[in-house]
């Protein structure tokens, strides 16, 4: 196809199959036709996605810097800002993380973004050593997803994103407990199990651990690669 948006489309379609370096191409194809501009952060973001599905980290967390860096529209910002936090933690760039989250948490958007930014940003304190400053940041993230939920019964991250930070703060029967409440919610979603898995892993509960990671590829088969890597 000889239009930005059919490439763009084409792309994401060969990414999605694993012909990643095809992908590729047709981003680099793109970049030289009329009214690329228009859509460049679109394609800076796929990129950053493919640079990451190769494991080329460095290359997606350039790419999604730039992308930040254009400014504009705030969706893509935002999407940028959210995959860049995902490979800010892989790498361990908590510096890097606290800074990322603290900019979206600055936007106070009060979506997902806004949610994710609250985790990732007490979860940066606590890795930088910061305790008192992440306690603090964790139990407003807390509250603020407690809110949330009360305000929106289903929305599903709140939840989750408040059982990963009460499993932070190593309050486990509380975790265990929000976990309880969104498997009621939706029993199809992986993510439950997996936080449950990291938990009972904690508390040295290995067989109830396995256990839940089982549930966890049974629901997402894509988790099996990560379980069986450790």
């Amino acid at each position: 196809p000889e239009d930005v948006g059919l490439l763009l489309d084409y792309a994401r379609s060969e990414a999605l199959a694993g012909n990643l370096d095809l992908a590729i191409s047709v981003l680099e194809r793109a970049e030289a036709m009329p009214y690329f501009e228009q859509s460049r952060q679109e394609f800076m973001l796929l990129r950053a996605q493919i640079f990451a599905q190769k494991q080329n980290f460095a290359q997606a967390i350039a790419e999604l810097k730039a992308c930040i860096a254009l400014g504009g529209n705030d969706r893509n910002v935002w999407e940028g800002r959210q995959m860049l936090m995902n490979l800010l933690m892989l790498t361990q760039d908590y510096e890097g993380l606290y800074e990322v989250a603290s900019a979206q948490v600055a936007q106070e958007s009060g979506d997902e973004f806004y949610r994710a930014a609250l985790y990732y940003q007490a979860l940066a304190l606590k890795n930088l050593n910061r305790d008192a400053e992440a306690k603090t940041a964790y139990r407003q993230a807390i509250m603020i997803y407690r809110n949330e939920t009360l305000k929106r019964p289903a929305q599903l991250d709140a939840y989750l994103y408040r059982a990963m930070a009460l499993s932070d703060l190593e309050d486990y029967d509380k975790a265990l407990e929000v976990i309880d409440l969104v498997i009621s919610l939706n029993e199809k979603i992986a993510e439950p199990h997996t936080i449950r898995a990291d938990i009972y892993r904690k508390q040295g509960k290995l067989a109830e651990a396995k256990a839940e990671e089982d549930t966890a590829v049974l629901l997402k088969p894509e988790l099996k690669a990560l379980y069986t890597a450790q």
